[in-house]
């Protein structure tokens, strides 16, 4: 087993990831800017040909919190949106529009010219039937991709396992605080750390069983 050892540094707020890595031109670049030393130290000690495509990355930026999902892809063709949020509620004619039904906050014009090029995608009203009212338990559900089934391996884990079986260094990176269910894997060992733009690899320790 191989264990890093990483010095530890102050965390990112979210809104700093949002306006570090959500931008427009870091998004549209391929890779948010705000992980170009933790690509730098994946790609570091790759082998050319490993993957079919070892250039693209799946990154997954998770805001746990309270984004309001209903004035980020504003619903301005239903009326019940303005019937219930009459003092909140974002007149049709501010909206960036999607379609004839929804369209993005005012303010998301990255997001809009991503998706007007073809390179940003929306999965609408995600959930499961029957929803539980516990918050954790629904992160857990969220984290492994299967409901209410007692699933132990996060969802990015198990893709990892299938992409590949045999044990592969920084396979996943998860940049938080602390490890998330979703990168649980049964065969990888996530590379863990809470700030990428201060990121320092400064030793390793190989242990053996």
């Amino acid at each position: 087993m191989t264990t890093h050892i990483f010095s530890r540094r102050p965390r990112l707020s979210r809104r700093e990831v949002l306006r570090q890595g959500l931008s427009g031109l870091g998004i549209s670049a391929g890779i948010p800017l705000v992980f170009g030393r933790v690509v730098q130290a994946m790609t570091k000690e790759e082998k050319p040909g490993d993957f079919a495509n070892p250039e693209r990355i799946l990154v997954v930026v998770e805001l746990d919190g309270g984004n309001d999902g209903l004035n980020t892809v504003v619903p301005y063709g239903d009326d019940a949106y303005y019937r219930q949020r009459p003092k909140i509620a974002i007149s049709a004619d501010k909206v960036r529009r999607i379609d004839d039904h929804f369209g993005f906050h005012p303010s998301l014009v990255g997001f809009e010219r991503l998706y007007k090029d073809g390179k940003f995608a929306l999965v609408h009203g995600c959930g499961y039937d029957n929803p539980i009212l516990s918050h954790f338990a629904a992160m857990g559900y969220w984290h492994t991709g299967v409901p209410i089934a007692g699933e132990k391996l996060g969802w990015v884990g198990r893709l990892a396992d299938k992409l590949s079986p045999e044990v592969r260094e920084n396979l996943i990176v998860n940049v938080a605080s602390q490890q998330s269910l979703a990168v649980r894997s049964r065969v990888h060992s996530p590379l863990v750390f809470d700030d990428p733009s201060r990121f320092l690899r400064v030793g390793r320790y190989e242990q053996t069983p």
